[in-house]
């Protein structure tokens, strides 16, 4: 008996070009949307992981600021200096086309006494972009720091003024606190809460 043998068919199926194409393009689609969240994303939390840090630090100088001038003594001598406050160069105007702000820079001395010791503490703002006159953007703040022993006969705001004045910071006097100051101001009031706007006088605490 006589028969004829063949290979079975077989049917296969695929991607045609057109699906694979479209296949691609969606999953490029979703890279770039999963990208351009993360960039975001990231962006956003080192946004706020710097701001965190400026208002740390803006927190931290404050306490340090409110401590020494809760410390504040009196020299008992009209020709020392217990007080002193400046205010350097026109206040820079920022305004955003609705709103607008000014930004001050200020300079401040205490002068303070631990047993017999005695000392001059101060703080002041270095615009070194362009001078202390032309009052640039930004600036840093320095802490000034001056012991002496016995009476401060040498008057210690007298080397801080000096120093600030000629923007000698490097100095063993200073030390940086931080950068990116764009307002520090200083407003002195007497005993009876009138604000003491004479700023260029040095003036002796009771």
């Amino acid at each position: 008996m006589a028969g004829t043998l063949g290979s079975p068919t077989r049917s296969t199926s695929g991607l045609t070009l057109l699906e694979m194409l479209v296949a691609t393009t969606l999953l490029v689609i979703i890279v770039l949307g999963l990208t351009a969240m993360f960039l975001q994303t990231q962006k956003a939390f080192r946004g706020g992981f710097t701001q965190t840090d400026v208002l740390e630090s803006g927190r931290t100088v404050v306490d340090m600021i409110s401590r020494d001038f809760q410390q504040m003594s009196d020299a008992q001598d009209p020709n020392i200096t217990n007080f002193f406050f400046h205010s350097f160069g026109p206040p820079l105007i920022q305004t955003d086309g609705q709103n607008s702000r000014e930004n001050f820079f200020s300079d401040v001395f205490t002068l303070q006494r631990v047993n017999t010791t005695w000392y001059g503490v101060g703080y002041a703002i270095s615009n070194a972009i362009g001078g202390a006159s032309s009052q640039s953007l930004v600036g840093t703040l320095y802490r000034f720091t001056y012991q002496t022993n016995g009476a401060p006969t040498d008057n210690p705001c007298f080397q801080f003024v000096q120093f600030s004045n000629n923007q000698n910071y490097d100095t063993n006097h200073f030390y940086r606190l931080i950068d990116g100051v764009v307002h520090f101001r200083i407003r002195a009031f007497d005993a009876f809460g009138q604000e003491m706007t004479n700023n260029e006088t040095a003036a002796a605490a009771d």
